[in-house]
């Protein structure tokens, strides 16, 4: 298993942020502090745009949960490190990150953030950009 919840670091370079009520717990059963949510559109290479309201946490990368997988019907191929998208047959090539899970029942995993370029724009897919 994953995380369970989709995150994103919080911006440290705006205004302060309180805590909010709400807490993840970590797979080493510490407490996660938020910060509310944050609406991102993604673009993952797989010919549509993902829209989802993230929580802010204290992470240093973003981290797509089960929340965000199973709502889109993506599929992680950890073997092939790519991510399928079960409703396009489509998938997208990803590297492995040395990062761990926020997730309350299970230790530690790698998760895939694609991280190639496009040859048209050389932007990178799985960037994430605001919106309002």
């Amino acid at each position: 298993m994953g995380a369970e919840v989709s995150v994103l670091p919080i911006n440290k370079q705006g205004p302060p942020l309180s805590p909010s009520s709400i807490s993840l717990e970590a797979a080493n059963h510490s407490k996660i502090k938020t910060f509310g949510t944050c609406s991102v559109s993604l673009n993952l290479g797989l010919c549509r745009t993902f829209q989802w309201k993230f929580t802010e946490v204290d992470v240093k990368f973003p981290i797509l949960g089960t929340d965000f997988l199973h709502h889109y019907r993506l599929l992680v191929d950890v073997s092939k490190s790519r991510l399928l998208d079960a409703t396009s047959y489509l998938s997208t090539q990803g590297l492995k990150a040395q990062v761990f899970s926020i997730n309350p029942i299970t230790g530690p995993h790698l998760y895939i953030w694609s991280q190639r370029k496009t040859p048209e724009s050389g932007d990178h897919l799985g960037r994430l950009s605001s919106i309002d």
